[in-house]
């Protein structure tokens, strides 16, 4: 939420988005420490209802946090390109869509949870369009905001590309979850039909 603010309040200032792409790879790295240490912990430490409660909180503040922070840099871009008519439909089609990886990907899961069969597919499919690779990318484009400094590259612009990068990574992920999924399970179907016959 830090890194949101600073991307808010930048003015267009290249080191806030620095600041603020730097916070948000922290945000990235502490969320996995603390899902990595809430596993490591013994069950008599971690009884079901507080593994529930803790992955209902971790993914609703990952939801916030991911709209936040993306809600600010579209702020950073909106006051270093004045009277523009892209920035906002970008900033909510980046936001949009990462509420939507995350959705379809829940959802995919507990599609697949029902056939164990096919369950390696969740956890084995490289993931392009998780979270932290989205943290990341919104990091590189906080930090080569600084090259705007000694290049002629103009101010929101690698923040604006890395927005789009992210878009356009998260489009393929949900195409792909949805055709992937129907295609597993009509082979499911296909193989229980000729079970029964």
């Amino acid at each position: 939420m830090v890194a949101a603010v600073f991307f808010c309040v930048s003015n267009g200032n290249p080191l806030y988005a620095v600041i603020g792409g730097i916070l948000t790879q922290v945000s990235s790295i502490a969320d996995g420490i603390d899902g990595d240490y809430a596993r490591y912990l013994s069950e008599e430490k971690r009884p079901l209802t507080a593994r529930s409660f803790g992955e209902y909180l971790d993914t609703v503040t990952d939801r916030i946090v991911d709209v936040a922070v993306i809600f600010g840099m579209g702020s950073y871009i909106d006051y270093v390109f004045p009277d523009n008519l892209w920035v906002f439909p970008l900033t909510y089609l980046t936001m949009s869509l990462s509420l939507l990886s995350s959705y379809t990907r829940h959802q995919t899961i507990k599609a697949f949870s029902k056939h164990k069969d096919i369950k390696y597919y969740v956890e084995s499919k490289l993931y392009l369009a998780g979270r932290d690779v989205r943290l990341f990318t919104f990091f590189l484009g906080g930090i080569l905001e600084s090259l705007c400094y000694i290049t002629p590259i103009p101010k929101g612009f690698p923040l604006a590309l890395s927005m789009v990068i992210v878009s356009f990574i998260q489009i393929i992920q949900i195409g792909n979850r949805f055709f992937e999924l129907k295609r597993n399970l009509n082979s499911i179907e296909n193989s229980e039909n000729s079970q029964n016959k």
